[in-house]
């Protein structure tokens, strides 16, 4: 940034007309006192010779300053800026000649400031001074080089003179802190924090204070669990003053100081008991649910950036435990959230959503094409959308953890206003932030008991996920994904339908790098095969589609999670069913055997792998005679040694296959070579472990056990 910048001056104005101490009182007067005289000296280049004077001269000697005419060009400066929007609107271009000199107003007024020292005689100045920062950090395009705001922020605690100043250092702090970045540079700054927490703890404050400095606290006690220490650690005091933050009359402190109260209970949450204890013991936080729905319902809340602050603080309170939760419901706070949703449409809005949703529900057999558009908005999220999101958030924060969650989606789902949330995720080019809480509250909601699943299939949903998983935004990819893995393990669709979800969720997986878009799209193709698993000829047609390679690839993945998934499909196609033995053995056998085998044998591979391959194997060893042959020696051996293995779920499948193969004479006599068997049945049945009864893996005790008793039986029966 160059801060010497000359400013070009046009006008047959003479500057040291104008650049003089009494001059300069005069247009502050005058300038100040009207828009119209505004206008008049920046069209005449007035304003610009000013801001010549105040930049160009920053470097001047202290002797050389008069502190008279820096209050009365600060003043006049602070004028414009006030006024700066309706000056770009009625004045664009003389403005647009002054504004590219605004980003280095910030700099050089503090530069300006290092020149006075910081006393009573000079509190003016920084006053004003302050007061025109504090207007500057409004405008988005005054920037300011990151090494001189680290400098700043790293001192600002010394400029806090007053409540005037204190109140500007809030402002500009809050601004600058819209970067994440900038965060810690004023959490670290302990004389700072100190100042903050002192004056949020003083009896004195007044309402402008509280609001501002509320303002302030909020974004940076977000995750900051060191910060919200240093302001709870006197939990009675802080009860105290955020009760009374929470009872004045000014509704946006209500909600602003509820907001910081939640925030600093979430982030101690799990990690002070005593204080949590405490905080959990305040009436005021049950209070906090009834004060906030009251707002919402009797329409109390006008600023949108209050009613996001509003919903975002029950959307806390819901987290923290069951009671809170409890008392929403009872208050219709579903029902308020919800109406909420709909005032934010017009009555033309809701009309095309009813549309829509009808469209929904009679095209849900069609899938979308392949041409349509996912448009990305990356534009800033406007309030309105940031709204909705929290509205969402609200929602989605009691069906995930309510313990009557499943009455709640009941509720929510029967609310005709659930039209809207269909509506938001077919709108493909709404924020990312919209469509992910959407995306959220829909696979939660269809989590749990199937009615809710269906009725979301019949609207359609499935569609518009699918679409939704070309969507630019990876997170959205993360959770559509998920989210069809939920509602494919009910889907009842044609078989035509089905192959277009397959082909579409395999380009996903070969297109995709990310672990978990990944593992999505393979669990999703492994639901489908779960859904039509008693449908052969469907069954058929999706093989054929997506083939037995790529299955088979699947099990060489470098990730262990899709290996386990592509043994699951396999144990489907198998489904002890002789024909679909047949039907895999027809394409894939020897390729299929030899990896199986591979993975029984690896002694480093994980015990997952083991027991699904096995359950591969489990499937074949009940086909016919011929199937069952096809488990030959070098497998049988692995599987007599996985008898004996500490893994309950690997021993209980070893003899499972082993008790299916024993049927067959000729394999019999192969696993009657093996002498390490007799002795390790034998060992089993006769084991007399006493088994607790919440112990999980007591059914599974049991059956091994008795397999291995039902083993030795036949292999004594041979015998004799």
């Amino acid at each position: 940034m160059n801060e010497n910048k000359e400013i070009n001056n046009d006008s047959n104005i003479n500057k040291d007309q104008i650049i003089n101490e009494e001059n300069l009182k005069n247009l502050r007067n005058i300038i100040i006192g009207s828009y119209d005289n505004k206008v008049q000296y920046l069209t005449n280049n007035q304003y610009k010779i000013i801001l010549e004077y105040y930049i160009n001269n920053n470097q001047s000697n202290l002797e050389e300053l008069n502190k008279n005419i820096l209050l009365y060009i600060i003043a006049i400066i602070n004028s414009y800026i006030i006024s700066h929007k309706k000056l770009m609107e009625t004045n664009s271009d003389e403005m647009n000649n002054v504004i590219k000199f605004y980003p280095q107003l910030f700099l050089i007024t503090t530069k300006y400031l290092n020149k006075f020292e910081m006393n009573q005689n000079n509190i003016k100045l920084y006053e004003n001074s302050f007061h025109l920062l504090e207007n500057l950090s409004s405008l988005d395009f005054v920037q300011i080089e990151q090494n001189y705001l680290t400098d700043f922020l790293k001192n600002v605690d010394k400029f806090i003179m007053n409540d005037s100043i204190f109140v500007s250092i809030c402002v500009i702090l809050s601004k600058i802190i819209e970067n994440n970045y900038f965060k810690p540079l004023i959490t670290q700054n302990q004389n700072l924090i100190n100042k903050l927490v002192n004056k949020f703890f003083s009896s004195r404050m007044n309402i402008k204070i509280v609001k501002i400095l509320l303002k302030l606290l909020i974004p940076l006690t977000h995750e900051n669990e060191t910060f919200c220490k240093n302001i709870i650690n006197n939990a009675n005091n802080f009860s105290n003053v955020i009760t009374s933050c929470i009872r004045q009359y000014d509704v946006e402190t209500s909600i602003l100081a509820i907001k910081l109260m939640t925030n600093l209970i979430l982030n101690q949450k799990l990690n002070d008991n005593e204080i949590i204890e405490k905080i959990n013991n305040f009436p005021i936080i049950l209070w906090s649910v009834k004060i906030l729905l009251d707002f919402l319902n009797q329409n109390k809340i006008n600023l949108i950036n209050n009613k996001i602050n509003c919903v975002s603080s029950l959307s806390n309170l819901l987290i923290i435990n069951e009671q809170f939760r409890i008392h929403f419901v009872n208050l219709k706070g579903i029902d308020i959230i919800l109406k909420e949703f709909k005032n934010l449409y017009s009555e033309d809005e809701i009309k095309k959503i009813e549309e829509e949703y009808k469209t929904f529900k009679e095209q849900k057999s069609k899938i979308s094409s392949d041409e349509d558009a996912i448009i990305s908005n990356e534009t800033v999220l406007n309030k309105n959308d940031e709204y909705k999101t929290v509205l969402l958030n609200c929602l989605f924060e009691l069906c995930e953890n309510s313990e009557k969650k499943e009455d709640i989606k009941k509720d929510i789902m029967k609310k005709n206003e659930f039209k809207i949330i269909i509506y938001i995720i077919s709108e493909t080019n709404n924020h990312h932030k919209l469509l992910l809480s959407a995306i959220l509250l829909i696979l939660s909601l269809s989590r749990g008991k199937t009615v809710n699943k269906k009725e979301l299939t019949d609207h359609g949903v499935n569609i518009l996920l699918m679409k939704l998983t070309k969507h630019p935004n990876i997170d959205i990819q993360i959770q559509t994904t998920n989210a069809l893995c939920n509602f494919l393990l009910e889907e009842k669709s044609l078989s035509v339908e089905i192959i277009k979800f397959i082909s579409k969720l395999k380009e996903i997986f070969l297109k995709s790098t990310h672990t978990k878009i990944r593992f999505n799209s393979i669990c999703a193709i492994k639901n489908i095969f779960y859904s039509v698993n008693s449908k052969n000829e469907i069954k058929k047609n999706i093989v054929k589609k997506i083939t037995y390679d790529f299955l088979l690839d699947l099990l060489d993945d470098n990730d262990i999670q899709i290996q386990i998934q592509s043994l699951l499909i396999f144990r489907v196609l198998l489904f002890k069913n002789k024909e679909d033995i047949e039907e895999v053995f027809n394409n894939c056998k020897d390729k299929l055997l030899h990896k199986i085998l591979e993975k029984i044998s690896n002694k480093k591979i994980t015990e997952e792998i083991i027991i699904h391959s096995l359950y591969v194997l489990s499937n074949i060893s009940n086909g016919s005679e011929n199937q069952k042959k096809s488990i030959t020696k070098p497998f049988l051996e692995q599987i007599v040694n996985l008898v004996n293995h500490n893994n309950i779920q690997i021993k209980l499948v070893c003899l499972i296959i082993l008790n299916n193969l024993f049927i067959n004479e000729d394999i019999k006599k192969v696993i009657l070579e093996f002498t390490d068997l007799i002795p390790n049945l034998e060992k089993i049945s006769s084991e007399n472990n006493e088994i607790k009864v919440n112990d999980k893996f007591k059914i599974e005790y049991q059956q091994i056990k008795q397999l291995s008793i039902d083993i030795l039986g036949i292999i004594k029966n041979k015998k004799t």
